[in-house]
This record gives structure tokens, sequence and C-alpha cells, in this order.
């Protein structure tokens, strides 16, 4: 018998970093968005301009 036979059997298995909470199917329909178009980002802030202005 080797030094490292029984190896595997002390590793400890991690849990995912996500968890294991599965994803939503409920999606958001948007359909109250309006159209525009993205004029700057700023550290995730978008600056937008849309179609109702001047």
């Amino acid at each position: 018998m080797g030094r490292y036979d029984h190896y595997e059997d002390s590793v400890r298995s991690r849990p995912s970093r996500r968890g294991t909470r599965p994803r939503t199917k409920d999606r958001p329909s948007h359909d109250d968005a309006e159209i525009g178009l993205v004029t700057g980002v700023d550290r995730g802030r978008f600056t937008t301009k849309s179609r109702a202005a001047p």
C-alpha cells in the first residue's frame, strides 16, 4: 500500500459558486418598454435618448 492510496476519499467536494437553485423561467415581457438609443455608459449607468425626447 502506498502513501497516497486513499487520497481521493479525503477530498471534499465544494458546492458550485452559483448555488444549486435553478434559474427561473419567468422572464419579463418588456411590453411597456420604450425604444431608445444608448448615448453613454459610465460605471454601469446608461445614458439614453428616447424617441419622444426632442
